[in-house]
This record gives C-alpha cells, sequence and structure tokens, in this order.
C-alpha cells in the first residue's frame, strides 16, 4: 500500500467542508490507488458536530481512508500535512462592512499561515476556498516565509483546482489564483487568476492568449480591488 496523503481541511463540519471530505475520502481527489489520512479543523463550538462527521466517515468503511484526525488548534491539525484545503472562514453578519470581514478572515488566515509553516511538510500544497479568497491566500502565504509562495493557491473554479494535483491534459489549461508576477498586466503584490497548466504538482502560467478590451478593463478592476484588499490588511503582512 502506498504511504497516505495527509490532508487537512478547515471548517470541516461546515456544508463545503462537509461536502469535500467524503469525496476525498473516496479517492475522488488523489484517485483510487492513493491511501489518505484526513486531518480536520473546526472551531471549538463545532466540535461535536465534526465529531458526528467522523462517525459517517468511519461507519462509510472507505478503503482508502487510513486514519482521521481532529483539532480546533491549527499547530496541530497542520502537523506534516501535505495537502491544505482551507475553507473555514468568517460569514459576513448583518451590518458587517467589508472592511471589517477582511480584518476578521486576516486574523484566522494570519495563523493559519504560521501554523504551516511551523508544521506542515515543505512540500504543502495550498488551497484556500474562503473567502475572500484571494486575499486570505496572500495572508497564509504572507505568513508562512518558509514556505514558496507558489505552494498557494486560491480557488477560482473548484474542478480546476483539483487538476494541480492531477495534472492538465495536454494541450489544456485552467484557471487558478497563483501569486502575481506580471502576466497580463497583473502586478506583483496579489493572488490573481491566471490561466496555467499543472504537471507534477506544479503549474506554469499559458503566456500569449488574446485578451479583448472589454476582458481586459475587467480584469484591471479585479486588480484594483485586489490591491485595495491587500492595504486593509497590510499590517498582517510581514
Amino acid at each position: 500500500m502506498q504511504t497516505p496523503v495527509r490532508v487537512a481541511v478547515t471548517g470541516a463540519a461546515g456544508q463545503i467542508g462537509y461536502s469535500l471530505i467524503f469525496r476525498i475520502a473516496a479517492g475522488e481527489m488523489l484517485g483510487p490507488e492513493q491511501p489518505v489520512s484526513l486531518h480536520l479543523l473546526e472551531i471549538p463550538p463545532a466540535m461535536d458536530a465534526l465529531a458526528g462527521v467522523v462517525m459517517e466517515l468511519r461507519d462509510s468503511a472507505y478503503p482508502l481512508l487510513h486514519d482521521v484526525v481532529t483539532s480546533s488548534d491549527a499547530h496541530e491539525a497542520f502537523d506534516g500535512v501535505d495537502l491544505a484545503l482551507l475553507v473555514g472562514a468568517r460569514p459576513r453578519g448583518p451590518g458587517m462592512e467589508r472592511k471589517d470581514l477582511l480584518q476578521a478572515n486576516a486574523a484566522i488566515f494570519s495563523v493559519q499561515g504560521k501554523a504551516l509553516n511551523a508544521h506542515a511538510s515543505r512540500d504543502v500544497r495550498v488551497v484556500v476556498v474562503g473567502n475572500p479568497a484571494n486575499t486570505n491566500a496572500l495572508i497564509a502565504a504572507s505568513n508562512a516565509p518558509g514556505l514558496d509562495r507558489r505552494q498557494f493557491t486560491a480557488m477560482t473554479r473548484l474542478d480546476h483546482n483539483r487538476t494541480w494535483v492531477q495534472g492538465t491534459a495536454d494541450g489544456d489549461w485552467v484557471s487558478m489564483a497563483i501569486p502575481a508576477d506580471g502576466s497580463y498586466g497583473a502586478r506583483e503584490g496579489v493572488m490573481y487568476s491566471f490561466p496555467v497548466t499543472c504537471s507534477d504538482g506544479d503549474y506554469e502560467i499559458v503566456q500569449g492568449l488574446d485578451v479583448n478590451e472589454f476582458s481586459q478593463s475587467r480584469m484591471q478592476a479585479t486588480l484594483d480591488e485586489l490591491f485595495e484588499e491587500r492595504a486593509g490588511v497590510e499590517e498582517l503582512l510581514p
């Protein structure tokens, strides 16, 4: 049997996390031959609900599921993980402005970035799902100086991010939010969605695609918004 891949999922008892972990345990993310160990992170008030999820996992008797670790401590949950899906995030509450949401989530993802830096595999791959995903990914990556920023991505399209592990088909490309490098006019400093090809757990930006004037204007508007978000959490970007 192959060595199990350790997969962390945050917000694991929430609706999105709940829908993900059973598919991971069934082999739909890493393939039908790859055993997995699930590391599930939740906030303390949701640990009872998470215990129920674990009971369902065990009752399902997935052949590929090697073991399950649960915790409300990111340092414990991320110990040795190879893949991390950062799903849990603070939702926008009544009367909460966008800057308030940014600050609330910045605190969460700075802690998680530090925990990944301290405890995860040096080859860990991190996908940020919790909104605002691009800026949350930037915060997590900035707080993990021992990891390459190319190891962090924010979700653009769920099925596309899955190809990071499986690789893209010849001649095909997908969309992933990754550290901007100046391609397509997106200057460095934010996580930005680019067309990429994936192979062996790495990616390359597809250059030279034709972008019409309307699309370019929308891309610039998105870039401007991401830099506004960055300015709102600058103190959490070491």
